[in-house]
């Protein structure tokens, strides 16, 4: 007795779903460059689309240059009055007017005479 086994094979076609996932990875700016802390990755409709927020960070330092008042310089003005002994020589003009009569001169000295007049 001879047993043999064979294998008969025939050649079937038929459509198979295949699933796989395109992923997009977008770079794009953060208006105004909000503070980590208070940074918000959460919208409305990310959870039900599949979208995955990740923050790109960076360290920046923060200089604050504010005016101090460390002391401050008063000037005041005081009026002082004393008395002092001076002395100086002050001059006035006299004048001395000559009227000729004939021929006699008289000579007659006028004092405090206003010359504009």
């Amino acid at each position: 007795m001879v047993v043999e086994k064979y294998t008969d094979s025939k050649v079937e076609e038929f459509d198979v779903p295949v699933n796989m996932d395109n992923v997009t990875v977008e770079r794009r700016a953060v208006e105004g460059e909000p503070l980590f802390e208070t940074y918000n990755n959460t919208e409305d409709s990310d959870d039900d689309l599949g979208i995955i927020r990740i923050p790109v960070t960076k360290e920046r330092i923060r200089v604050i240059k504010e005016h101090v008042v460390t002391e401050e310089i008063v000037i005041t003005k005081e009026v002082v009055e004393k008395m002092e002994h001076v002395s100086g020589t002050v001059k006035h003009d006299d004048i001395r007017v000559n009227e000729v009569k004939n021929e006699d001169v008289k000579v007659r000295e006028v004092k405090n005479i206003d010359i504009d007049k």
